[in-house]
């Protein structure tokens, strides 16, 4: 039985480190106007989010429509939800859910999915099912934080971590607040002033690193190409791809390089190869594409070598003006201010932007290099054809000469740089 195992071995899951919420605003942090749209992105495409877990966070105010204070106004049940129109989900700019008339919506699923105990809890988001009083406000000011899957479904349906996707959250105000408010009398129009929206999104620290090993294993399988098994070639995973050697010597080709990676790293690696430059090696290069979601970013710069100066004296003279001696410390300031504003507008307008990327150029690269790749990988591709010793001999020779060659223009650019 079961319970008498007591050498077995306890089950201890570490793989969440931490866990906290973050909040995250609106593109425009300003006040919440009827029928306005407001946007919450969440750009961190290498944060792992939790979103079924996650809450909108209102802070603001109820008032007469005249703005005057309010004495006969309180919110009804679930009034917060009663102050949006819509409410809508994406993710990289795609639909993944949306729901109109949010209050009536989300009151009727509520009531069907909340019992007693659970409807204790969920109090401090403006949800009163059972109680005849409504939601009690301070000098009517008031804070709530409502989990989302209270509102749509796709919170309360999809229970994983999202990562790689940029999210938004967008909402849109109703075009009054009668719905969400329960008025004495009608002496007094209700207003809802949302000042504070944010969305409170938890982040999941994970424990389990994201392994990506890249070895000459001398394991043999022919999952990934290797023409035998032997026993170095069971338990792993594995991303080659294809059956193209990765070891290859004149009278020998395998398949013994391979990339190893865990499941958290494994969907990040893609376009796996053998390359068909020459190598320093018996080792052929192996490439392929790391997807981590991120795009080299363009620098923009000015190089001030490559100033017309002609053109920026011309236009520094007539910003400039001719000269006005100041006689006050405000008209010190503003001499200064212009100035430094015509000088960098002159530069700007006579010094070209240039856009790069990251360089991958080396310095002690030249044009003799390229001319004994190429001789190297012409004879390389030929001994592959051929297989004869003679063809082989010419290769490992025009690689000795390609490997001396670096060498040399290694050494006398560190000489140059120094």
């Amino acid at each position: 039985m079961e319970i008498l195992n007591v050498m077995e071995q306890p089950l201890v899951d570490n793989s969440i480190a931490s866990w906290e919420y973050h909040n995250y605003q609106p593109f425009i942090n300003s006040k919440f106007e009827y029928n306005d749209e407001l946007r919450i992105p969440i750009q961190e495409l290498d944060a792992y989010t939790l979103p079924c877990e996650s809450m909108l966070y209102l802070e603001g105010k109820i008032t007469q429509y005249d703005d005057k204070p309010a004495t006969k106004l309180k919110l009804i049940n679930n009034a917060f939800a009663f102050l949006f129109r819509e409410i809508r989900y994406e993710m990289n700019g795609i639909l993944i859910d949306s729901v109109r008339n949010v209050g009536l919506t989300s009151t009727l699923k509520n009531y069907l999915s909340y019992n007693e105990d659970e409807s204790i809890g969920l109090e401090n988001a403006g949800w009163y099912p059972r109680s005849t009083r409504v939601l009690d406000i301070v000098n009517n000011r008031f804070s709530a934080c409502i989990p989302l899957k209270m509102l749509m479904s796709f919170f309360e349906d999809y229970k994983k971590i999202i990562l790689n996707m940029k999210q938004e959250l967008v909402l849109i105000r109703c075009s009054n607040d009668i719905d969400a408010v329960i008025a004495k009398d009608e002496s007094e129009k209700p207003k809802v002033h949302i000042e504070r929206t944010y969305w409170r999104m938890p982040l999941i620290a994970v424990a389990i690193p994201q392994q990506l090993i890249g070895c000459d294993a001398n394991a043999h399988h022919t999952f990934w190409g290797s023409k035998v098994v032997n026993q170095r070639g069971h338990g792993l995973d594995i991303l080659n791809g294809g059956t193209k050697p990765t070891f290859v010597i004149r009278n020998r080709q395998e398949v013994i390089d391979i990339t190893i990676s865990n499941s958290w790293s494994s969907h990040l690696v893609t376009n796996w190869r053998v390359s068909s430059e020459v190598s320093m090696s018996d080792h052929r290069h192996i490439l392929f594409n790391l997807e981590t979601g991120t795009v080299p970013e363009e620098r923009e710069y000015r190089n001030p070598k490559l100033t017309v100066w002609s053109t920026y004296k011309d236009i520094l003279s007539r910003n400039v003006g001719p000269p006005v001696r100041p006689h006050t410390i405000p008209q010190i300031e503003s001499s200064v201010k212009n100035l430094t504003k015509a000088v960098v507008h002159a530069y700007e307008q006579s010094c070209p932007v240039r856009k790069v990327r990251s360089r991958h150029s080396v310095p002690w690269w030249n044009p003799e290099l390229l001319t004994l790749r190429k001789k190297a990988r012409a004879l390389f591709n030929r001994a592959m054809r051929t297989r004869t010793n003679a063809d082989w001999d010419l290769y490992k020779e025009a690689q000795r000469q390609f490997k001396s060659c670096i060498k040399r223009s290694k050494r006398d650019a560190w000489k140059e740089f120094c």
